[in-house]
């Protein structure tokens, strides 16, 4: 564990510090948070393993084995089970026991399952497959896939909606975001935006969605099923998060410029679109952001350090 830096943010009152610094596997891509915010876990896609991370003391507690290249990361709201998308050729996910590790089935999907989101109330899981350009959806009681949305070539994320009614699933290499109604897996808009949409994130607050465009490094915004602006963070964007009141897009710097590595988080205004205060230096790569429900805490995931910084967020957000 080790403590860096402060960096103020001069909004509100609002500051930023990186509080620890916690070693855990090869690559770390993915990190969320458990639903009592006990636990921050860590999808370490080099390393095939899942990372527990005690968030009382910052300290790994645990590491489980899901499967090959663990990528999608995402937990039952009632905090027992853990779904692990397994990248790499072997086209399924992972379930395991969120306290033990100890593996609670394997689901066949489509080929190289990436990115994977489960409903708000608990019932659905989405699974995006990038090379069979499907959403496979999981039903969380049955542990079964229902059925297969098909969106295009590539798919590499599917979000669901504050309500869980709609999800947002992205078609990556292409320009694209396809708005599926879950009650029926079906899409019901199709949305223009900027190419290479990686990532959708959804504002708790108002329902705005967030496009990580990663190869060409922007953020689009999205509201009311139209693309309104898309934005230039000031380097090249990974996945980012907002924070629980809505206010705040925390949003991790992967590169400098082309394959240089960034080493920066910049928080900014959902409502100006504009970075505020300076960026919180973190590790090297920084892949991931994930924001606990309290709104006083951040991870960050640093795929090069094999790292995770965590943020205290002041007054919490």
């Amino acid at each position: 564990m080790a403590e860096e830096d402060s960096n103020e943010i001069a909004d509100a009152g609002l500051s930023n510090q990186v509080i620890a610094t916690v070693n855990v596997g090869s690559g770390p891509h993915v990190v969320i948070v458990s639903p009592k915010g006990d636990f921050a876990y860590v999808a370490n896609y080099l390393g095939n393993t899942v990372s527990v991370i005690d968030t009382q003391n910052h300290t790994l507690v645990n590491t489980f084995s899901p499967g090959a290249s663990p990528d999608g990361l995402a937990i039952t709201p009632n905090g027992t089970e853990l779904y692990v998308a397994n990248n790499v050729s072997s086209g399924t996910v992972t379930i395991l026991n969120a306290a033990t590790g100890t593996i609670v089935k394997t689901v066949t999907v489509g080929e190289d399952p990436r990115f994977l989101s489960i409903s708000p109330n608990g019932k659905l899981a989405y699974v995006a497959n990038e090379d069979s350009g499907t959403i496979s959806v999981i039903d969380t009681k049955t542990q079964e896939v229902t059925t297969s949305i098909t969106i295009g070539l590539h798919a590499s994320s599917a979000t669901f909606s504050t309500n869980g009614k709609l999800a947002y699933a992205c078609e990556d290499f292409a320009s694209k975001v396809f708005v599926i109604d879950t009650a029926h897996s079906a899409i019901v808009h199709t949305i223009d935006t900027a190419a290479d949409p990686l990532y959708c994130v959804v504002n708790p607050k108002g329902g705005d969605v967030y496009i990580d465009n990663f190869s060409i490094a922007t953020i689009s915004v999205i509201k009311n099923n139209k693309a309104i602006k898309t934005f230039l963070p000031g380097e090249v964007p990974s996945v980012p998060a907002v924070t629980p009141n809505g206010k705040y897009l925390y949003i991790p710097n992967y590169y400098i410029s082309g394959t240089t590595a960034g080493n920066t988080v910049s928080v900014f205004s959902t409502k100006t679109y504009t970075q505020v205060g300076s960026s919180i230096t973190v590790g090297k790569e920084p892949s991931f952001v994930a924001i606990n429900k309290k709104g006083d805490l951040a991870y960050v995931t640093n795929y090069e350090d094999d790292t995770v910084s965590v943020i205290s967020i002041s007054p919490k957000q």
